[in-house]
């Protein structure tokens, strides 16, 4: 199959049809998948997808785990869109890797490969990408990857210029612009792109063998931009994403034997990739082994070996190594990051490093082509088709592992029983189907293999708490707060446990403390409120429920405290409105309905 030309539109929509087929039949299974992990924080339960309010408090920084605003405003318009159904949310995902597959078909084209259209088939069926498109979460990867590939094809057009040592004025160059406005928009979907302008110089090398010095000045403000976002995920990390986490990362040399072990891992999967698993068991590489070094040689004598052929091969294999290990140098382990106490390599890591492995085997066909005779010309073509569709059925297979979290975590543990992880996720899973026995099985489970998990001594405390067994889940939520004192949900949860237990004055304490960690912790808000008023304290209870109203609009129960109150406080036409909010939202609940024709005989009688 040939690049496209503009003398080609059937056959180049046609074959642009065949890779969007192929995503959509690969991820098929995926489709009408549930939630999964954190999709209920990004998503679900993230109050900041449902105001203007909260849209400028995500570009401010002012609230999440995370810098990623333009992932996040993505997000804020599919909640107005579709709520709280996850089909338009894997649609979304879906389409987007359907458009990074034929944009990365677009740039191999505009870089001189022939078999470009087998580059972005084979990007697109990849199993590695299966985890990144089939959880809805992962949208910063499906997002931030056609901006980048945007950007590349902007620079590469700038760069096609007649006097490359020239000096140019790139703020008057309208491409030049695009790339970098785009290459910003990249960072602020998924700041781990930041290695692009690394992979641009190499880019520069790879055409002309050298880079001057009007390369440098034109690369000097991607990696600004690089930096400055760089430098705010960093701190959002510190501050935010790992907080109550301990991250036994070691000293250089065990991270220096896990990234090169990382690399293998991932280089392997890329070309095999069998036996992927949404978490893998982590390598026990502090302090290391000798043998766990030994990545770092041969990727040495692999460079030398492409340097020595860079007249020939070797300068695209340079070219192609150097953006995969480019893109996967911040998730190696080197910068500190939260996933990293789960498992140091996974699959949603490798989604842009792809790219170059998609172009490097179609380019890798190429070459073959040249030396192979005429009768033999088709025969390398033809096993990288096979291998697409070998990856294509791989693909469709495992993407449906994602449709719900029993099926997710059920998976993950028939390939790693010692995952503490998937043991908590899926007790989790349990909980809320209200199976309390199997999910207090797998939360001690979790606990045995990773006694320091705050989460999983949580979720202990709450299945022990929905059984009536308080004082155990007292004691559980007590040791999730000695390994993690800043853990507003356990403080939360042990506020409830203290309030069913008859201890209102230490619950009240526990709700505040979750509340000046949290401030816009709703749940808590609403859980003091209702502390507050089982001791008589009406006034500061109605302040509570208005306070969990305001920041959770949708807030049902909350609506119904407040009316509760209102009417307590002879508020009687307030406390109607907020009963018929709290029926709106929830007309089945028989409690609100009660609430609210009581409220109007009442209102009635006053009359």
């Amino acid at each position: 199959m040939n690049s496209p030309s503009p003398r080609q539109p059937a056959r180049t929509l046609l074959a642009a049809g065949l890779i969007v087929a192929a995503v959509a039949w690969v991820f098929a299974p995926a489709m009408h998948g549930m939630w999964l992990w954190d999709d209920q924080e990004y998503i679900t339960q993230n109050r900041l997808l449902r105001s203007v309010a909260g849209l400028g408090r995500i570009w401010t920084g002012s609230a999440g785990v995370n810098y990623f605003p333009l992932t996040s405003t993505v997000q804020w318009v599919q909640w107005h869109l579709w709520k709280d159904n996850p089909f338009g949310y894997h649609l979304t995902n879906i389409a987007l890797h359907a458009l990074g597959a034929l944009l990365a078909w677009r740039l191999f084209s505009r870089l001189g490969v022939r078999q470009a259209w087998l580059g972005g088939l084979l990007f697109a069926v990849h199993p590695l990408t299966a985890e990144s498109v089939a959880w809805v979460s992962e949208i910063k990867n499906t997002l931030s990857l056609p901006l980048l590939l945007l950007a590349a094809d902007c620079y590469v057009r700038f760069d096609q210029r007649p006097e490359p040592e020239q000096v140019r004025a790139f703020a008057a160059n309208g491409t030049y612009v695009a790339s970098l406005a785009l290459f910003l928009a990249a960072l602020l979907s998924k700041s781990t792109v930041a290695m692009f302008p690394l992979v641009l110089l190499l880019y520069v090398w790879w055409k002309r063998g050298r880079i001057a010095k009007s390369d440098v000045a034109a690369v000097a403000p991607f990696f600004a931009l690089s930096l400055g976002l760089g430098l705010v995920t960093v701190e959002f990390e510190h501050s935010r994403s790992i907080g109550r986490h301990v991250l036994e990362l070691g000293g250089f040399l065990p991270r220096a034997a896990g990234a090169g072990l990382a690399i293998l891992f991932y280089a392997f999967k890329s070309l095999f990739p069998v036996g992927l698993s949404p978490i893998y068991p982590r390598w026990p590489v502090n302090p290391p082994r000798p043998w766990e070094f030994l990545p770092w040689p041969v990727l040495g004598l692999a460079f030398a070996w492409m340097w020595n052929k860079r007249k020939t091969g070797g300068r695209h294999a340079l070219l192609g190594t150097g953006f995969f290990l480019a893109s996967l140098a911040p998730v190696l382990g080197f910068v500190p990051m939260a996933y990293l106490r789960i498992a140091q390599v996974a699959d949603h890591f490798a989604y842009i490093s792809l790219i170059a492995v998609a172009g490097l085997a179609a380019a890798g066909t190429q070459a073959w082509n040249g030396r192979l005779g005429r009768s033999l010309q088709t025969f390398a073509i033809g096993i990288l088709a096979c291998v697409c569709v070998w990856f294509a059925i791989l693909t469709h297979r495992y993407a449906a592992v994602f449709h719900d979290e029993k099926t997710l975590w059920t998976y993950t543990l028939a390939r790693d029983p010692a995952s503490w992880q998937a043991r908590n996720n899926l007790g989790n899973k349990l909980l809320n189907d209200g199976r309390l026995e199997e999910a207090i099985a797998e939360f001690k489970e979790a606990l045995r293999l990773n006694p320091s998990d705050a989460e999983a001594h949580d979720n202990l405390g709450c299945a022990l708490s929905r059984q009536h067994r308080l004082d155990e889940a007292i004691d559980q939520y007590r040791q999730a707060l000695e390994i993690d004192p800043g853990y507003p949900q356990a403080l939360n949860n042990l506020g409830s446990a203290l309030a069913d237990s008859g201890r209102l004055d230490e619950a009240v304490g526990k709700y505040e403390a979750a509340l000046a960690l949290k401030p816009e912790f709703a749940e808590a808000c609403n859980n003091l409120g209702t502390a507050l008023a089982q001791a008589g304290r009406a006034e500061k209870a109605a302040g509570c429920f208005a306070r969990a109203v305001a920041l959770e609009p949708d807030y049902a129960e909350a609506h119904d405290n407040l009316g509760v109150c209102l009417v307590q406080l002879r508020r009687v036409p307030e406390a109607i409105a907020q009963f018929e909010t709290a029926v709106r939202l929830r007309p089945d609940d028989a409690d609100a309905r009660s609430h609210l024709e009581a409220a109007r005989r009442i209102a009635a009688g006053q009359r």
